[in-house]
């Protein structure tokens, strides 16, 4: 089942094409500021953590 949700920018995002361990890395991200120190929270390097980052932007 995938759900679209029409988001501010005009695009849809489909739930259900999302890859919920990304989810993970956006709270770290969030709690922490930078991506190094999400990464370092995670057990993960600055650039996996970026990769991830960009795979959530689409």
């Amino acid at each position: 089942m995938t759900t679209k949700i029409k988001g501010g920018s005009g695009r849809q995002f489909a739930f259900g094409s999302i890859d919920l361990n990304l989810i993970k890395v956006l709270y770290a991200l969030a709690i922490k500021g930078n991506v190094t120190e999400a990464g370092n929270v995670l057990g993960l390097s600055q650039p996996t953590v970026s990769h991830a980052l960009k795979r959530l932007n689409g």
